[in-house]
């Protein structure tokens, strides 16, 4: 088994939510674990994205200004596939657009609201981590193959 980085510091997460008052409060609470980096919308959290190092997660509310949180995600995807992509909602809009995004890789789990900050903190250290093997796996398969060439 793969050993995982006892302090998940290191780990960058992008938090966005149009609402001011729900970025402080998981801001507040998951910046005991995590780097944290808000953002009011996709288009300002797309440009932090692309412009600072990578983020292990990027935790989205489907309701945004601008570019709703499941388009966002989709464009996370294409762009930056190593990152956990956590879709938070009150409402299924868009049922049809999730269920096919999660069914392609797109969104890696959904959060309805309101839900528990245990629950939340549990869900993503598991996603971080899971994704932290993947990766891992994946640079250790090239690696060994570039060896034996």
């Amino acid at each position: 088994m793969k050993n995982f980085p006892e302090h998940s510091s290191l780990h960058r997460i992008i938090l966005v939510d149009g609402d001011s008052q729900m970025l402080q409060m998981l801001e507040m609470f998951l910046s005991r674990e995590y780097h944290i980096v808000t953002a009011r919308s996709a288009e300002e959290a797309l440009e932090l994205m692309s412009t600072t190092e990578p983020f292990q997660a990027a935790l989205v509310s489907f309701s945004l200004p601008g570019m709703n949180g499941l388009n966002f995600l989709l464009r996370v995807s294409e762009a930056f596939p190593q990152t956990v992509r956590i879709l938070m909602t009150s409402s299924f809009g868009d049922m049809d657009g999730i269920v096919k995004a999660i069914r392609e890789g797109d969104i890696n789990r959904i959060m309805v609201k309101p839900f528990s900050m245990s629950t939340l903190l549990e869900q993503l250290r598991h996603d971080v981590a899971e994704q932290y093997v993947v990766t891992g796996t994946i640079l250790e398969n090239y690696l060994q193959g570039e060896s034996n060439d």
